[in-house]
C-alpha cells in the first residue's frame, strides 16, 4: 500500500471509529474529542484543509465543554494549538494568533511561566510571527523559550537543540549569518551526541545549514550540506518525505550554479515521491510543480512553464479556494510565463486577479504585491524594455528575494515570484 493509500485508509478507519463513538456516547460528548482531533489531523495530512478545520473547531468546542467540568484539563490548550496550526496553512494569521495566545495563557495559568509546555507555546507563537514578518517579536519569544528549556533541562537537551535551531532560522532571515551558523552548529552537536550521526533529526539540521549557506551565496558549501542530509534520508527510505524536500532544495542550489540538467532530474525525483506519498492534488505537489515551472522559465521554455503553472494553480484553488496568498502567487507566476510567451491578454487578466488578492491579504508594500504591480506596468513599456524581464533571479531562492526586497540591488522586475515559502525547513517545534 502506498503512503497516500495508508493515509486514506487510516482516515477511513478513524471516521468509522468516530461514527461508532457518536452512536454510543453522543455527538456532543467530550469523550470523543480525541478521535475528532485525530480524524482532523489525518485529513490535514492529506491537504484537505477545509474538512480538517471543521473537525478541529468541533474538537475545540468539545474540549471547552469538557473544560467546564475539569478546568485543569491540559487538552484544551492542545485543541487551540491544533486549530491555530491549521489556520496558518490557510494564512488566517489573525485568528491563528488568537488561538496560540490562548494556549499560551492556559499553560501559564496551569504550569507557571517557566514550564517546558510554555516554551512550546512560545515557539509556536514565534513561528507565527516569523510568517508575518514580525521578526523582533519572534526573536524575543524564541529566546524566552530557549531560556526556559536550558533552565529546566540543561544545555545538552534535545528540546534545547530545537530552540537553537528555531532561533538560528530567524537570525538567518535577519542576515545575521555568523550568529545563525554558530547556533546551527550547537544544535547539530547536541543532536549528534544525543541521537546518532545518521538520525533524521540530524539531517534536518544539515538541511537548514544548507539553506543558510545558500542565503550567504556559498553554493558549494550549501550543496555539500544538502547532499549529506539527502544521504541520511535516503538511507532510511527512498520515499522518505525528507528526501523529497532535499531533492527539491538541492535542485534549487544546482539551478543557481547553472547545472540545469541535474536540477531538472532532482525536481522530477522530488515530484515522484510527493505524488506517491500524498497523491496528485496535495499542496506539496503544487509547490514542486511551481518550482519546476520556474526552472523552465529560466531556460526560456515558456510553454512548459505555462503547463506546470496551470497544474499548480488548479491544485491550489482546489485546496485553498480562490482567496489565498499562494493562489495569488500561482496566478502571478502563470501570468509571467504567459507574458513572456506573448499571450498578453490572459497574462494581464491573471495579474489583476493576483493583485486583488495580494492587496487584500498582503498589503501594497509586500514584495509579492510590488512584483505583480511591476509586471502590470510592463504592459505600458516600449517593446525594447521588455527584455529587462530576463527571469535572471531564482524564483524560489531566499537569497535572491532578500536582495531584491532589502537592498534593491536588482530590479523587482527581474523577480519571478516564489513558489513556496517553505522550500527550506522553517522553524517548528515538533519536527526540526
Amino acid at each position: 500500500m502506498s503512503k497516500q493509500g495508508f493515509f486514506t485508509e487510516a482516515a477511513n478507519l478513524c471516521k468509522r471509529s468516530l461514527v461508532y463513538q457518536e452512536g454510543t456516547m453522543g455527538k456532543d460528548n467530550p469523550a470523543i474529542c480525541s478521535t475528532v482531533s485525530q480524524y482532523g489531523a489525518l485529513l490535514k495530512q492529506q491537504g484537505k484543509y477545509d474538512e480538517a478545520e471543521g473537525l478541529f473547531r468541533r474538537a475545540l468546542v468539545l474540549q471547552q465543554k469538557g473544560n467546564a467540568r475539569d478546568p485543569d484539563n491540559p487538552a484544551l490548550a492542545a485543541a487551540h494549538n491544533d486549530l491555530a496550526s491549521l489556520l496558518i496553512l490557510k494564512t488566517d494569521y489573525v485568528e491563528a494568533e488568537e488561538h496560540f495566545a490562548k494556549a499560551l495563557e492556559l499553560r501559564e495559568q496551569r504550569y507557571g511561566t517557566s514550564h517546558p509546555t510554555v516554551a512550546t507555546s512560545l515557539n509556536n507563537l514565534a513561528h507565527l510571527y516569523v510568517d508575518q514578518g514580525l521578526l523582533d517579536e519572534a526573536e524575543e519569544l524564541y529566546r524566552r523559550a530557549l531560556d526556559i528549556d536550558e533552565e529546566v533541562y540543561g544545555e545538552d537537551h534535545l528540546d534545547v537543540a530545537t530552540d537553537l535551531n528555531n532561533l538560528a532560522i530567524l537570525l538567518k532571515k535577519r542576515e545575521r549569518f555568523d550568529e545563525a551558523a554558530e547556533l546551527f552548529e550547537d544544535a547539530l552537536e547536541i543532536r549528534e551526541k544525543a541521537l546518532r550521526s545518521r538520525h533524521p533529526d540530524v539531517a534536518k539540521i544539515l538541511n537548514n545549514m544548507g539553506g543558510l549557506y545558500g542565503d550567504m551565496n556559498k553554493l558549494v558549501e550549501a550543496e555539500e550540506f544538502y547532499r549529506r542530509s539527502l544521504d541520511i534520508f535516503l538511507s532510511i527510505s527512498e520515499d522518505h518525505p525528507g528526501a523529497a524536500l532535499l531533492f527539491n532544495n538541492l535542485a534549487m542550489i544546482l539551478k543557481r550554479q547553472a547545472k540545469f540538467e541535474e536540477s531538472m532530474l532532482l525536481y522530477e525525483e522530488s515530484l515522484k515521491i510527493r505524488q506517491k506519498l500524498f497523491g496528485e492534488d496535495h499542496p506539496d505537489v503544487a509547490t514542486l510543480l511551481s518550482n519546476q515551472a520556474s526552472l523552465y522559465f529560466k531556460l526560456l521554455r515558456y510553454g512548459e512553464a505555462i503547463h506546470l503553472n496551470r497544474r499548480c494553480l488548479n491544485i491550489r484553488i482546489k485546496v485553498f479556494g480562490e482567496k489565498h496568498a499562494l493562489v495569488a502567487t500561482s496566478l502571478s507566476n502563470l501570468g509571467a510565463s504567459l507574458f513572456k510567451a506573448n499571450q498578453r491578454n490572459e497574462a494581464r487578466e491573471l495579474f489583476h486577479k493576483a493583485l486583488d488578492t495580494q492587496m487584500e491579504l498582503l498589503g501594497e508594500n509586500h514584495i509579492d504585491t510590488e512584483t505583480t504591480i511591476e509586471w502590470l506596468r510592463a504592459f505600458n513599456l516600449p517593446p525594447e524594455s521588455k527584455t529587462y524581464y530576463r527571469g535572471d533571479l531564482d524564483p524560489n531562492d531566499n537569497y535572491s528575494r532578500d536582495l531584491a526586497k532589502n537592498k534593491r540591488k536588482f530590479s523587482i522586475k527581474e523577480l519571478f515570484l516564489s513558489a513556496s515559502r517553505a522550500c527550506f525547513s522553517g522553524p517548528t517545534v515538533a519536527t526540526t
